[in-house]
C-alpha cells in the first residue's frame, strides 16, 4: 500500500503550489505563505540523491526564499535520509500513517455542531483556526479563502465545529480530494485553545472519516502529530 499512498501524496502536495521537479525530488513552494508545511519536497520512490541533487535541492528553495524540507514516507525511500543527512539535513521526526477503512462512531460535544463552511467568512475564520493551531498568523486573506474553495470544488472536504452559545468557529479539518486514488488525506485537525479537550477533535476526525470513505474512496488516512 505504501508507494501507492506515496503516489497520492505526490500529487496532492502540488494543490494550488508551484510544483518543480529538481532531480529525484519534486519541490513544492506555496507563493502565499512561507509556512514549512505548506512547502516541502517529496523525493522519488527509491531516490539515492547525490551530493548535486541535494545542493540542487537547497538552491531550489533558496530561489524561493523557503527553507529546505520534506515530507516523504520513509520505506519508500530508504536510501535518501542518510544521503540528506550526509549534506546537512536533520530529522524533524517520523510520523506514522494511520488509515481506516470503516467509518468510526463518536458523538459531537454537547453545545457544538459540525457544519460545512458555505459563506466565505466562516470559511476565511476556519483557515485562520487552523492557521493559528499550526504556528501561522490570524489574518486570512481573499485568495485563500478562493483557493480552498477551489479545493472543495475540485473534490476536497472542509468540515468546522461551530459554538452553539456564540456562533464562532472553533475548530477546523479537511481531506483531500482522492485524486482517482482509493486514499483520501484527512488532515488539518485543528482546535481554538479555549476550546481543547473537549472531544471536539475527536468528532470532527470522526466525521471527515465517515464523509470521505465511500464511492471510489477506500482508505482514509492521517498523520498525527
Amino acid at each position: 500500500m505504501l508507494p501507492q499512498l506515496q503516489q497520492y501524496l505526490r500529487a496532492t502536495a502540488s494543490h494550488g503550489r508551484v510544483a518543480t521537479q529538481v532531480g529525484p525530488f519534486l519541490v513544492t513552494i506555496d507563493e502565499a505563505t512561507d509556512h514549512p508545511f505548506l512547502n516541502y519536497a517529496v523525493p522519488d520512490d527509491g531516490a539515492c540523491p547525490s551530493a548535486g541533487e541535494v545542493a540542487a535541492l537547497v538552491a531550489a528553495f533558496a530561489a524561493a526564499d523557503r527553507v529546505p524540507r520534506l515530507e516523504y514516507l520513509e520505506p519508500t525511500a530508504p536510501l535518501a535520509l542518510a544521503s540528506l543527512e550526509a549534506e546537512g539535513f536533520r530529522l524533524e521526526g517520523r510520523l506514522r500513517a494511520m488509515t481506516c477503512e470503516r467509518p468510526a462512531d463518536a458523538g459531537v460535544p454537547s453545545g457544538i455542531a459540525l457544519v460545512v463552511p458555505a459563506r466565505d467568512e466562516d470559511l476565511a475564520a476556519m483557515l485562520a483556526v487552523q492557521s493559528l493551531a499550526f504556528g501561522g498568523r490570524a489574518e486570512v486573506d481573499a485568495e485563500e479563502v478562493a483557493r480552498s474553495r477551489s479545493r472543495q470544488e475540485a473534490g476536497g472536504w472542509v468540515l468546522a465545529a461551530r459554538d452553539l452559545r456564540t456562533g464562532r468557529i472553533v475548530a477546523a479539518g479537511a481531506a483531500s480530494p482522492p485524486e482517482g486514488s482509493p486514499f483520501a488525506d484527512v488532515g488539518g485537525i485543528a482546535v481554538d485553545a479555549a476550546f481543547r479537550r473537549r472531544g471536539i477533535a475527536t468528532a470532527l476526525t470522526a466525521e471527515l472519516t465517515r464523509r470521505v470513505l465511500g464511492g471510489d474512496v477506500r482508505t482514509a488516512f492521517l498523520t498525527p502529530g
